[in-house]
């Protein structure tokens, strides 16, 4: 399936008005996501990590189980993160091996790089009230910030928006 019908059926879908079985419309979509799932994640941590982002997020054990729209939630962070879109990955390789620790931490808490940016916005502008992107991090200290805050928030058990409790 191409991108550009992926694209399409995100754009017109519509939350379901009767309960659906599948948060997926058909085997096509469910192939498109477990692709890129294994093209974020590698194939053989694909599972893992998409079940532990499950039960992390949205408390649910089986894919089945969560909602249209949280299905296309992933699909759609899932296909930002295969694409390499957003300057994440470049600040994270610029920032060596504090940008490896972030990495592993981002694991540990099963966030995707959405989240993972989210997060670090969040603690630019709680900072630095000017913070609009991720490059504040090159070339200062403040990563240390990112990976003590992430620490603390693994301690604690974590939360599914980066947030403390």
């Amino acid at each position: 399936m191409q991108h550009r019908q992926m694209n399409q059926i995100i754009r017109d879908s519509k939350p379901p008005t009767e309960p659906v079985e599948t948060p997926w419309t058909g085997g096509e979509e469910l192939k498109y996501f477990w692709a890129l799932a294994n093209n974020v994640f590698g194939r053989e941590h694909a599972s893992a990590r998409v079940y532990d982002i499950i039960g992390y997020r949205f408390k649910k054990a089986k894919l089945h189980e969560i909602s249209r729209s949280d299905f296309l939630d992933l699909l759609v962070e899932f296909r930002l993160a295969a694409s390499g879109e957003g300057e994440l990955e470049k600040v994270l390789k610029k920032l060596g091996e504090q940008g490896g620790k972030i990495r592993w931490l981002q694991r540990r808490l099963a966030w995707t790089d959405y989240h993972l940016v989210k997060y670090i916005l969040w603690h630019g502008k709680k900072t630095d009230r000017k913070i609009d992107n991720i490059n504040w991090l090159i070339g200062s200290d403040k990563a240390r910030g990112i990976i003590t805050g992430m620490s603390i928030i693994l301690k604690n058990g974590g939360t599914k928006n980066g947030r403390t409790k």
